[in-house]
């Protein structure tokens, strides 16, 4: 009988941790499994951090560089640069565009900044 016992304790502790890892995986909160598609960058400006990972990011073109370019929002107070790996030619400042990318923190020795690391963006017409 004591085997038994044991037997249904390891059964019910094995079963509960199963459980346990069902829901974990499938759980989450709002925030992680939300689909936003693409957002502004009035949007991101509050809080860029809230965003890191995969987005898509609609901004106007501030000014282009070595690595890509960077993304503004309307009032051109917040910036966030586009390492660009792609290969179409890259928009022209002022331009409207949406990049598809990972959206990271940069930090140097003596600044930080967001990064939208990025193989495609899509202009929008005027």
């Amino acid at each position: 009988m004591k085997h038994r016992s044991k037997i249904k304790k390891v059964f019910c502790c094995i079963t509960v941790l199963a459980l346990s890892l069902v829901l974990f995986a499938c759980g989450g909160s709002e925030d992680e499994t939300r689909d936003v598609g693409a957002i502004t960058m009035d949007e991101i400006q509050e809080n860029p951090e809230d965003f890191l990972g995969e987005v898509s990011l609609t901004g106007r073109v501030g000014n282009i560089g070595s690595l890509g370019f960077t993304l503004v929002n309307e009032a051109e107070n917040v910036h966030i640069i586009v390492e660009y790996r792609g290969s179409e030619a890259l928009p022209d400042v002022g331009e409207m565009v949406t990049v598809d990318g990972t959206l990271l923190m940069a930090r140097s020795c003596c600044d930080e900044a967001f990064m939208l690391s990025s193989t495609h963006f899509e202009r929008h017409g005027e």
